[in-house]
């Protein structure tokens, strides 16, 4: 790649001698409707060629839908992307260009109706500005184009421009030579060829171009960005493809890129320039400018894009770098802030369509120096029509143990990682995301170790008990502390407290720690598991109604060769029996996942192995005794690392998602209900990092975060489940005078005291009922459910529960002054003792007292039972 140096302002902004790179904002839509069949609406960032600059829109297989096309920098393509009509794009087509593509236009070169594409292309590195070119693609309209055809340029052709620079009608190209301090100008054939390049002086190093008519005479003028002397320099065209030579107009700066555009309706041609802040130009009419306005973005400003985004029929303005900023036109050429979006990425451009179908405009951005494996990435932001743009899907948060819980009891399923919280707005999106411990963590687990009804979690250094609002207490360090980069929690002696297990520390250990129910924990009981315990998991594998261990091994110390399973028999009362293990033949293991895929009640394994493409899934079925049968295995393109193991279309059928190493992407494994499975798609996904499954926009399907998708950004894409899926509503009430909450499983959505929950048909749910201080929990009633605190059922229909919670019965005691008092010796004293019951309160209440004689000493009494 070519020499890079700083450049613009903030952050990490970097300039190529071949081409201007700066951060972009990352803003993605909310669920749209998708293609049909499809079960994932995609997280709308979408894979390129690598390093993408620029991003333009068209209709270019002329279906009413607007697509996309890229120059991808490090690539040396352009990526065509097929727009779904929805705000989402198929997969990318590339096309070759030569080394470095910088910018590209959209046109129609050949006048067929089709949009067609021209590229500037810098050309290879030695020597320098050998083949410097300008590359043109005519589209067919149906989505491919033809050969390119290659033009010579000058040196280190930073933009390119359409216009009609001879008055024939037919649309000419422009390119801005930045080391040659030239514009080369092109003038078209009306075919789809172009004549030889017409060499006009610039200023010096012009980084961009754009044409427009400035002074009213019908013929189409230049303006340039310029690197030297931070100016803008106008050239007065002629109408023959020739122009007078440069006026310079402003201080403003290194100036990245330009527009023109009527900003203030009084049909004269105004400029916009990005700077790191934005600066417009207004025209005069009659080829000069007023002097620039500046206009601050705080979020940066390298690429500028003008479009209406609320509707009033002023232009606005977006800048990108490192944030996105939307500055509203007042219609007069001056400019309000109206908001930033984002929080980082990787430089590029953007454009403005409707993206939708919506009738509003959308953006859609390179990523620039965002990748993902080997890919770059667009970005997709939809608009709302008022000025603002929807909130994002993509969050600054990874992490190699992402959570599902309600951490501020809203209703609403958050995202936990070891160090990073994201709330959830429950329409699918998050807030930004909260550092809620500072400190490293190679594992972390959720559950309610305390019994408050709050999510708790806990970490490789302890356990954070939740406040219930989002936030956690200070870190409970155990002075043994949990030793290993694996945890797990169960509840391994039938106590109804969460109990944890921990391996991993490069021993053949696990350790049990039983949970004491007030967040703390019993000392570590350890067990031999085998060798190299590198995955974890909890089910009843033997049928016996008692939690038991499987941990995934390495058979092979150091190597891990070779795959096998430990089971651990749990005896019920936290302890396990010695270890048993099982030679599954598959080498290289990544992780596994527990479910039932072929529906006879009896726990299975998915398994996922291997280093190289193809990798492997396997499923093993079990037999119901902690044995299992000879695998089921199926070949995944790419590199399988990590499983989730849910019921994604609502079938009722176990599916896996399956995370890849290799891509960021996951592929969706649809079960049949008889431990096979079929191939369904590939979604953009998490990579290296897992997956974690939540309903996030409460609509009753399984949806999923990734983590840690785009490489760059550690950033977690979120794909909405849009299968059609059956989903049935559960209710859940509180009865009786006393107060408690109830948490619904999956998801530890907490309710206080009513709410109502969506899930698919089929749905195996928990409820769990937390009384308060001073009440209790008396009983359910409705769904099935009856006894304890701890109510399981599958929901097939709309479904109604009610906890009742009572005040505790109790009572209050009074005691009157005994009389006489003092007494002497021989006298008696009396006192009145009386017992007052409240809540129902009507057992029966015991007072024993005893006398020392002393003048100092009073009778001591106790009560039985202790109020």
């Amino acid at each position: 790649m070519r020499e890079k140096y700083l450049a613009l302002n903030k952050t990490v902004a970097m300039r190529s001698r071949r081409g201007v790179l700066a951060l972009v904002t990352l803003l993605l839509p909310i669920s749209v409707p998708s293609a049909r069949g499809q079960v994932f609406l995609d997280s709308s960032f979408y894979t390129v060629g690598l390093e993408p600059l620029v991003v333009a829109t068209a209709d270019f297989n002329q279906d009413g839908k607007v697509d996309a096309v890229t120059a991808n920098y490090d690539a040396a393509t352009i990526s065509v992307l097929l727009g779904n009509g929805d705000g989402s794009f198929k997969k990318h087509v590339e096309y070759a260009t030569g080394p470095f593509p910088r910018h590209l236009v959209v046109g129609d070169f050949n006048a067929d109706g089709n949009p067609d594409i021209a590229v500037s292309v810098l050309g290879p590195v030695e020597p320098l500005c050998a083949a410097p070119t300008l590359s043109v693609f005519l589209g067919k309209g149906d989505g491919t184009f033809r050969p390119r055809i290659d033009y010579k340029t000058g040196c280190d052709p930073d933009w390119v421009a359409v216009g009609d620079f001879n008055g024939d009608g037919k649309q000419d190209l422009v390119t801005a030579d930045f080391l040659d301090s030239t514009v080369s100008v092109f003038l078209g054939n009306g075919d789809g060829t172009f004549r030889s390049r017409l060499v006009q002086p610039s200023e010096t190093e012009p980084n961009a171009v754009a044409a427009g008519d400035f002074n009213g005479d019908g013929k189409d003028d230049l303006a340039t960005a310029n690197a030297v002397g931070q100016i803008v320099g106008v050239l007065i065209g002629n109408g023959d493809g020739t122009f007078h030579p440069s006026v310079n107009y402003g201080q403003i700066g290194e100036a990245i890129s330009l527009l023109a555009e009527d900003f203030n309706h009084d049909g004269r041609t105004d400029l916009a320039v990005a700077t790191g802040q934005l600066s417009v130009f207004l025209g005069n009419g009659d080829g000069t400018f007023q002097s620039q306005v500046d206009f601050g973005a705080p979020g940066g400003a390298v690429f500028v894009t003008a479009t209406d985004l609320n509707g009033d029929g002023n232009l606005d303005l977006v800048g990108s770098d490192p944030e996105l900023n939307v500055l509203l036109g007042n219609g007069d050429g001056t400019l309000v802030p109206a908001g930033t979006y984002g929080g980082g990425g990787g430089g590029g451009g953007a454009a403005a369509a409707d993206l939708n179908g919506d009738g509003k405009p959308d953006l859609a951005m390179a990523g620039g120096l965002l990748y993902a494996a080997d890919h770059g990435v667009v970005l997709v932001s939809l608009g709302n029509g008022d000025g603002t743009l929807q909130n994002c899907r993509l969050y600054l948060a990874f992490g190699l143990s992402p959570l599902v819980a309600d951490f501020n009891r809203d209703g609403k399923e958050d995202v936990a990682t070891e160090r990073v919280l994201l709330l959830g707005n429950g329409d699918g999106t998050f807030q930004e995301a909260v550092t809620y411990q500072p400190n490293e963590s190679t594992a972390a687990v959720v559950s309610d170790f305390n019994g408050d009804g709050s999510p708790d979690i806990a970490l490789t250094q302890g356990a954070l008990l939740g406040n219930g609002d989002g936030t956690f207490r200070p870190l409970l360090d155990y002075p043994n502390g949990f030793q290993a980069g694996l945890l797990l929690t169960g509840d391994f002696n039938r106590d109804g407290i969460p109990d944890l297990v921990d391996a991993g520390n490069g021993d053949a250990i696990v350790g049990v720690f039983l949970g004491r129910g007030d967040g703390t924990f019993q000392p570590r009981m350890t067990y031999d598991a085998g060798i190299s315990p590198i995955f974890l998991t909890v089910a009843d594998f033997n049928g016996d109604g008692k939690q038991d261990l499987a941990v995934l091994t390495c058979n092979s110390p150091g190597s891990c060769d070779t795959l096998g399973i430990s089971i651990l028999f749990g005896n019920g009362d936290g302890t396990f029996q010695p270890h048993i293990d099982h030679d599954l033949g598959v080498s290289s293991p990544q992780s596994l996942a527990v479910g039932d895929f072929n529906q006879d009640g009896v726990p299975d394994l998915a398994i996922a192995a291997g280093f190289f493409s193809p990798s492997v899934v396997s499923i093993f079925l079990g037999n119901g005794n902690g044995t299992f049968q000879s695998p089921i295995q199926y070949s995944i393109v790419g590199v399988a690392w990590y499983l989730a193991a849910e019921d994604f279309n609502g079938d009722g059928k176990l599916d896996l998602a399956v995370s890849r190493a290799d891509q960021p992407v996951i592929t969706l494994l649809l079960g049949n209900g008889d431990g096979s499975l079929r191939l369904d798609n590939d979604y953009v996904g998490s990579g290296v990092h897992p997956a974690v499954v939540g309903d996030f926009n409460a609509d009753g399907k399984r949806d999923i975060v990734a983590a840690g998708g785009v490489i760059g950004l550690y950033s977690s894409p979120v794909l909405l489940n849009i299968a059609k899926v059956q989903a049935f509503t559960l209710s859940v009430a509180k009865g009786g005078a006393g107060t408690g909450k109830v948490t619904i499983n999956p998801g530890w959505i907490t309710c206080i005291p009513n709410c109502a929950r969506k899930f698919s048909i089929g749905a195996q749910i928990t409820l769990t009922a937390h009384p308060d201080p001073a009440s209790t929990f008396s009983g359910w009633s409705g769904g099935g459910c009856s006894g304890t605190r701890t109510c399981s059922l599958t929901l097939t229909s709309d479904q109604i529960v009610t906890a009742t919670f009572n005040l505790t019965p109790d009572f209050s005691v009074s005691v009157s002054d005994y009389a006489p008092n003092p007494i002497s010796p021989g006298q008696s004293s009396t006192a009145t003792v009386g017992a007052d019951g409240v809540n129902g309160f009507s057992d029966s209440v015991s007072l024993t007292c005893s006398v020392q004689p002393s003048p100092t000493h009073a009778p001591q009494c106790s009560v039985s039972p202790n109020s």
